[in-house]
């Protein structure tokens, strides 16, 4: 339509393959998750999940690929945002 009245020049719609977007983040996190849940893990506090996380990072079966991980525990919010 937007061509058609000549208020752009030309348009490309992509998509990216089915099947194949998110099938390694969805297995990382099927993972994490039987970790958490048959690790035997007492996860009482947000730090027990912190380092829960940070073993399960560091081991070297898990995204070889990314060698390096950092787990931090975000516990607070701006609430305003300032733009320069």
């Amino acid at each position: 339509m937007l061509t058609g009245q000549g208020k752009i020049k030309r348009a490309e719609f992509r998509t990216l393959m089915s099947g194949h977007t998110h099938e390694d983040v969805d297995s990382f996190f099927a993972n994490l998750s039987a970790v958490i849940k048959h690790g035997g893990h007492r996860l009482h506090t947000p730090f027990d999940y912190v380092s829960v996380l940070d073993d399960y990072l560091q081991r070297d079966d898990v995204r070889p690929q990314e060698p390096h991980y950092e787990v931090v525990l975000m516990d607070q919010s701006r609430t305003s945002i300032w733009f320069c």
